[in-house]
């Protein structure tokens, strides 16, 4: 458990800093369009597409869950708590599926998988 003086550095830390920037939240979007114009996307052309086709047409879904990345044709999304796990996947599953075969037929993406809990690190 960490202390309550260590939250409160970091805290203290984190506003200082003068690389953390003040501003009014900016849509999911235009997140992934910066990302996608910057150099730290790499990787397949489909991949950079993956993101572009979520944060088009699944910014309710990326507001709440966070792309763990795609193996042997599985995409990996984590979601922080178990209810809101099924309620994105009820919503979102086929829709995904289907949106996805369409307009990245190339990704391989057959299936999705939420996984709930806490952020995994790595």
């Amino acid at each position: 458990m960490e202390k309550l003086s260590d939250k409160q550095l970091k805290y203290i830390q984190g506003n200082l800093d003068g690389r953390v920037a003040r501003r009014a939240p900016v849509a999911v979007g235009q997140i992934a369009a910066d990302l996608l114009r910057s150099e730290q996307m790499s990787g397949p052309a489909w991949r950079r597409r993956l993101v572009a086709v979520l944060s088009e047409h699944g910014q309710d879904l990326l507001e709440h869950a966070s792309i763990l990345g795609v193996r042997d044709g599985v995409l990996k999304l984590h979601v922080a708590e178990p209810a809101l796990m099924y309620r994105l996947r009820v919503a979102w599953e086929q829709r995904l599926l289907a949106l996805l075969r369409a307009q990245l037929p190339e990704s391989g993406i057959h299936s999705i998988r939420f996984i709930a809990g806490p952020t995994p690190s790595g």
